[in-house]
C-alpha cells in the first residue's frame, strides 16, 4: 500500500477529500463516485462524512516529512504531526491507527489503486453496535433490498435453518458479485460477529447484520415459510366469526374430545390423564351431555349424547337437530354414521317385524344404519385442520383455567408450563401410598374428579354471565326452552349399547364366560330360542334382552351386580384368576412330586421334551399322583437344604443326613 501512496490517481483522489459534506459529494466525479451513494445508503451520511474527514487527515499525515523525530534514544511524533492532531482535535495515536487501518484494508485490492482507495475508505467508517432497529441514523452495515430479501428467503424455508447456517452460506459465496468467498476482516469482533468482506467487489457483511435482518421478518411470514400453511392458518389466518343469534335452542350440538391437563388414578391405582367427550349447544353455550373416560372412542361419543338427551338436573334434555363434529375416525365411524344397506325384496308383513326386532329404520328397500340416522339427527362436519371451526374448544379452555388448574395433580399442557416442583412430590407420595407407607394419595380418583366437574359445571359455569350472551348459559337456555324431544330410555339403549345375539337356555343367558348366567322370569318358556342382548360396558351386572316384538326383560347377574363391575375390571379379574390357578398348580405339582419320591434333580435330568411338561400333562400327573397312596420319604429328600455360613458346617450337615458317601447328591 505504500507504493500506492505515490500513485497520481491515489493523490488526486485524496486531494478531493474535504471536511465539508457538500464538497465531499465531488467524489461522484472521481474514482469512488459510482459507489459513494451505496455507502451513504448503507452507513448513513454522518458516518460517511466522518470517514471523509479521517481520510483527509490521513492524506495530510502522508504528506508530512518527517513524521517522527529522535530525542535521545527514543522516537517521538514530529512537530508537524502534533500540530495536525491538535488542529483536528484528535490524538496522534488515532491518526496512526486510521492510517494503519487504511493501508491494511487496501492490501486486499491486489494492486488496483481505485479499489484500494475504496476499501481503505470503507474501513474508516464506524459501525455502531446495538443501535435501535429501523433507525435511519445508525452506522451499522446496510444492504440493499435485493440482498435483504435473499437473506430472509434463505431463512424462511421448511427446513428451518438457523441464523448461523444462513450466515455460513452467505459468506461461502459473495451475494453481491457471486464470484468469490468472503474473507473476515482483522478488526471487529471475533468469531461469528466478525465482519466479512468480498475481495473482488468489496461488499461487507456481518453476522449481527444478518440477525438484524432476520428479526425484521414479520411473524406471519415466518410461520408460513418455516412451519407451513397449517400453522399460518391456525395462528394468523383470516376467518369469519360465526353468529349464533339466528339459531334455535338444541338446533346444533358441537361435539369433541379433550384430554385434561390433570392426573387422576383408577381403581387399580394407576395414574392417567382423563378424557372428556362432550356436546355443547351452540345457541346457549350449555353443556347438555358429557362422558369422562380413560380413552375416547365412538362409544364414549354415543354415551355422552345419551347423557345429553335424557332428563337431568336443571331440566336440560332433548335431541338436537344437527351434530357438528370434526373429521376424526371415531366421529366418522360406521357405528355413528352407518351406511345404507340393501334389504332386497321383503315379504308382506315383515316390515314391522324387522323394525321391532332390529330397531333399524327403513327407507324403501334400504335399512338406515348408524346412530345419527336412527335418531333422525343430521350430521355436519368441519373443514379439515381448522380448529377455529369448533366453538367447544373455548369451553375446554375455560375448564382448564377455572377448574383443572386448581385441582391436585395438574400437569400443564406443555413441558414449559408443567409444575415439576409441585408434581414430583405428589408422584412420590402416590408411590408411597401404593406401597402402603401412606394412608391416602394426594391425587383424585376418576369418580371423585367426575363429581367435582359436575359440581363446577352446574354451580359455576352455567350460572356465570357469558361474554357473547350477556347473561349466563342457564338463563339463555331457559329463555328459549321450547319443546325438547326426549325418546324413551329403552330406545336409546337399543342404539347406544353393545349388542349380541344369544341363545336362551334353561339357566337363562350365558354371557362373557362359561358359567356366567343371567336370569329373569320373562325368559321362562323361551328356552332354545335366540334373543338380542344389549349391555352397558360400564355395568355388567345387568343386560337388556330383546325378542322379536321388542324389549322383553332386564336380566341380572347378582354376583356382578353387587359390585357394579365394568368390562375392564372383569377382564382384570379373569387375568388374576388365571395367574392364581397357575401358581397353585405349580405348587401342588411340587408337593406331589415330593410325596412320590421325585426330587428336583431327577426332574432336571429327564430326557429333553419332558423337563417342561405342558399344563394339560402336568394337570394329569398331579391328578394321578393325588390318587396314589402316600409314600414314606426320608428327611434327606424332602427337607429344604439350609443356608450354611461355612464349608465345615455344610459338610457336617451332609454327613449327618447321609449325603456324603451315601445316596445323596454329594454337592
Amino acid at each position: 500500500m505504500a507504493g500506492h501512496s505515490g500513485h497520481p490517481k491515489f493523490l488526486s483522489s485524496l486531494s478531493l477529500i474535504q471536511a465539508d459534506s457538500e464538497k465531499a459529494l465531488a467524489l461522484s466525479r472521481g474514482p469512488l463516485g459510482y459507489r459513494l451513494a451505496d455507502l451513504i445508503a448503507q452507513y448513513g451520511l454522518k458516518a460517511v462524512k466522518t470517514a471523509e474527514r479521517r481520510l483527509a487527515l490521513i492524506a495530510g499525515l502522508q504528506q508530512l516529512r518527517p513524521k517522527t523525530q529522535l530525542i535521545g534514544d527514543c522516537r517521538f511524533p514530529s512537530e508537524g504531526v502534533r500540530a495536525l492532531a491538535q488542529e483536528a482535535q484528535v490524538g496522534v495515536g488515532s491518526l496512526h491507527r486510521w492510517r494503519t487501518r487504511f493501508i491494511k484494508a487496501g492490501k486486499a485490492a491486489e494492486g488496483d489503486p481505485v479499489l484500494a482507495i475504496y476499501l481503505g475508505f470503507t474501513s474508516l467508517i464506524d459501525r455502531k453496535k446495538g443501535a435501535v432497529l429501523f433507525s435511519a441514523t445508525d452506522g451499522r452495515i446496510r444492504v440493499n433490498e435485493r440482498i435483504r430479501l435473499l437473506i430472509q428467503g434463505l431463512y424462511s424455508r421448511r427446513t428451518r435453518p438457523s441464523g448461523s447456517k444462513v450466515w455460513k452460506r452467505l459468506v461461502a459465496q459473495c451475494v453481491a458479485c457471486r464470484q468469490a468467498a468472503m474473507v473476515p476482516l482483522e478488526r471487529g469482533f471475533r468469531g461469528l460477529y466478525k465482519v466479512h468482506r468480498c475481495p473482488r467487489c468489496g461488499f461487507e457483511l456481518s453476522y449481527s447484520t444478518v440477525l438484524r435482518i432476520l428479526r425484521e421478518i414479520p411473524p406471519s411470514v415466518k410461520a408460513l415459510g418455516r412451519e407451513g400453511k397449517r400453522a399460518f392458518r391456525e395462528r394468523y389466518g383470516v376467518y369469519i366469526p360465526r353468529t349464533y343469534q339466528d339459531l334455535r335452542n338444541r338446533e346444533i350440538f358441537c361435539g369433541d374430545h379433550h384430554e385434561f391437563d390433570l392426573f387422576v388414578y383408577a381403581s387399580s391405582g394407576k395414574l392417567f390423564r382423563p378424557w372428556i367427550s362432550a356436546w355443547l349447544d351452540l345457541k346457549t353455550e350449555v353443556l347438555p351431555g358429557w362422558f369422562i373416560s380413560a380413552r375416547p372412542n365412538s362409544e364414549t361419543i354415543a354415551l355422552a349424547y345419551r347423557h345429553a338427551v335424557l332428563p337431568k338436573r336443571d331440566k336440560i334434555m332433548g335431541l338436537s337437530e344437527t351434530v357438528y363434529v370434526d373429521n376424526g375416525r371415531d366421529y366418522r365411524s360406521h357405528y355413528l354414521e352407518g351406511t345404507n344397506r340393501d334389504l332386497g325384496r321383503m315379504q308382506l308383513g315383515t316390515t314391522e317385524l324387522f323394525v321391532n326386532s332390529h330397531g333399524i329404520r327403513l327407507l324403501g328397500d334400504e335399512a338406515m344404519e348408524g346412530l345419527w340416522r336412527q335418531l333422525g339427527v343430521s350430521t355436519l362436519h368441519t373443514l379439515p385442520a381448522n380448529p377455529q371451526a369448533k366453538p367447544i374448544e373455548r369451553f375446554f379452555g375455560t375448564v382448564e383455567r377455572d377448574l383443572i388448574q386448581e385441582l391436585p395433580g395438574w400437569c400443564g399442557n406443555s413441558p414449559e408450563t408443567r409444575p415439576g416442583d409441585i408434581l414430583k412430590p405428589l408422584l412420590r407420595q402416590h408411590e408411597h401410598w401404593l406401597a402402603g407407607r401412606r394412608d391416602e394419595t394426594p391425587f383424585l380418583h376418576v369418580a371423585e374428579f367426575a363429581l367435582k366437574f359436575e359440581a363446577w359445571l352446574h354451580e359455576r359455569y352455567l350460572r356465570t354471565p357469558h361474554t357473547r350472551l350477556g347473561y349466563s348459559p342457564m338463563e339463555a337456555y331457559e329463555r328459549e326452552y321450547g319443546h325438547p324431544v326426549v325418546p324413551s330410555e329403552r330406545a336409546l339403549d337399543i342404539l347406544l349399547m353393545r349388542a349380541e345375539r344369544r341363545l336362551v337356555r334353561r339357566n337363562g343367558i350365558e354371557m362373557f364366560e362359561r358359567g356366567r348366567w343371567y336370569w329373569a322370569e320373562e325368559l321362562a318358556g323361551r328356552e332354545g330360542t335366540y334373543a338380542e342382548v344389549r349391555w352397558d360396558p360400564r355395568e355388567l351386572g345387568r343386560i337388556l334382552v330383546y325378542a322379536d316384538r321388542g324389549f322383553l326383560c332386564e336380566s341380572k347377574n347378582l354376583e356382578l351386580l353387587g359390585f357394579h363391575a365394568t368390562l375392564e375390571q372383569f377382564q382384570r379379574y379373569k387375568r388374576m384368576q388365571q395367574v392364581q390357578r397357575e401358581v397353585v398348580m405349580a405348587h401342588l405339582a411340587l408337593m406331589h412330586m415330593a410325596a412320590s419320591d421325585i426330587s428336583l434333580l431327577e426332574l432336571a435330568t429327564r430326557p429333553e421334551g419332558s423337563v417342561a411338561p405342558t399344563r394339560k400333562r402336568l394337570k394329569g400327573q398331579i391328578e394321578a399322583l393325588a390318587t396314589q397312596s402316600p409314600v414314606s420319604f426320608s428327611l434327606a429328600k424332602t427337607s429344604a437344604r439350609p443356608i450354611f455360613t461355612s464349608r465345615a458346617a455344610k459338610e457336617a450337615w451332609e454327613r449327618e443326613h447321609g449325603l456324603i458317601g451315601g445316596g445323596g447328591d454329594g454337592r
